[in-house]
């Protein structure tokens, strides 16, 4: 069954996205020295984000998947948070969430550091990373692979 799905009944949000969406997200909406964001692992279920939380900020999403793209905001960049040095200069993000990355594009430890490492250099002085897992898809993932 596809994350937040129910069987023959319309879609409900998963306890960790009912924390997002009611607790973290509000949190971050209503700080006024953000201005910039950008949201990593676009879907379905978050398209509502930036008319939802963000509507006055300069709000971005980005994802690998080029099928996601219409789950994205009006400034939608399609690649890996590997690559997020090309398209924001240093010090140029307040916040970045990124949710559903680890495991989903992000795999190896060389991955995580390189996306990681452009995180910290595009976020302000005192910016902040939000970072999210499905740890549940990620040890599975993992251990079908043999690393444990």
């Amino acid at each position: 069954m596809e994350r937040g799905l129910v069987a023959g009944g319309p879609a409900r949000p998963m306890p960790e996205r009912r924390v997002l969406e009611q607790m973290i997200l509000p949190h971050y909406a209503a700080r006024p020295d953000l201005q910039s964001v950008l949201f990593v692992g676009a879907e379905w279920d978050t398209r509502h984000y930036e008319w939802t939380f963000f509507p006055h900020q300069e709000y971005w999403t980005m994802g690998w998947d080029p099928l996601a793209r219409r789950f994205g905001s009006r400034h939608h960049l399609v690649a890996p948070l590997e690559r997020l040095d090309e398209f924001f200069p240093q010090g140029a993000l307040d916040l970045i969430i990124c949710d559903r990355a680890y495991g989903h594009g992000l795999d190896s430890l060389e991955q995580c550091e390189r996306a990681f490492s452009h995180c910290y250099a595009c976020l302000r002085k005192d910016g902040e990373l939000v970072l999210g897992w499905d740890d549940r898809g990620v040890a599975h993932r993992t251990a079908a692979r043999g690393h444990r």
